[in-house]
């Protein structure tokens, strides 16, 4: 199965498609009779090993007469026609100057708005009667990925809070922690040990629990992105990388998180904190 549309000679430089092997349609109509352009994934469909070996070959298109060929002068560099979720399309183009009720015309102008005005009246004027409608192409693909626009959107904005909820959770604990240590704290500091020492005591049991719930959290993560993205049939593979960075970047904001409350209770006077004990 393929899909076939008519075109004329300035479409590919219109719409900026690529040839990658052959010529395009001539200017001059009657040379484009029973002419085709194809993409590459039509190439491959029809069983050529590369695009130079479909220029010249006889297609036929399934008219009704067994004795009707087309020859393929050109091969067409692949574009997406639908949603990038969408398997790559065939495609055959015949030359045709058709009246069409679509147009595609490429804007190069910084005054948008009365290039669209100039374009209505030109309409108007050759088509009265029939309402003039536009909308631009990058728009239009645009809406088809809305759905997983919003869907990062409130992801972003659900891991924000769960973000934020974590580290006051961490410092909650952190605290509650350090007061219930006080007199320990206090005897280490009487004793010699250092700030350091003492932050290292507090963080370390909270740090064991970051490790571990990272080391849980990363394949669950790596699961449902897989999942997600199966739904495309041009996707990206996530590497390694984007979890070990993201993890990084937890256990980072964990360990300032805790060693904010571990340094407060680290220079604080033990003489103090003992005498309340």
């Amino acid at each position: 199965n393929y899909y076939l549309y008519g075109i004329d000679d300035k479409f590919l430089d219109v719409m900026s498609m690529k040839l990658v092997a052959g010529k395009n349609f001539s200017n001059n109509p009657p040379s484009n009779d029973h002419r085709i352009l194809i993409n590459e994934e039509a190439s491959r469909l029809l069983g050529f090993r590369s695009p130079e070996e479909a220029i010249g070959q006889k297609v036929s298109l399934d008219t009704g007469n067994d004795d009707e060929y087309s020859v393929v002068i050109g091969v067409i560099r692949n574009y997406h026609q639908q949603s990038l979720k969408e398997a790559q399309i065939p495609m055959i183009h015949w030359f045709s100057q058709d009246v069409s009720n679509l147009f595609a015309i490429r804007l190069n102008t910084a005054d948008m708005q009365s290039a669209i005005d100039k374009i209505s009246a030109r309409w108007q004027s050759g088509f009265s009667g029939h309402v003039f409608d536009y909308y631009f192409m990058n728009e239009m693909f645009n809406k088809q990925y809305a759905g997983d626009l919003r869907f990062g959107k409130i992801l972003n904005l659900f891991a924000g809070f769960t973000l934020l909820i974590t580290i006051l959770g961490l410092l909650g604990l952190a605290t509650y922690n350090a007061s219930r240590r006080t007199r320990e704290i206090g005897i280490r500091k009487v004793l010699g040990a250092s700030s350091a020492g003492i932050i290292r005591l507090l963080s370390r049991d909270f740090l064991r629990l970051v490790f571990i719930a990272i080391l849980i959290a990363v394949p669950l993560c790596w699961y449902v992105a897989n999942a997600w993205l199966q739904g495309f049939t041009y996707r990206i593979n996530i590497s390694w990388w984007v979890f070990a960075a993201t993890g990084s970047l937890v256990a980072l904001l964990a360990m300032l998180t805790i060693s904010i409350q571990g340094l407060k209770t680290a220079i604080a006077n033990p003489v103090r904190s003992l005498r309340s004990e």
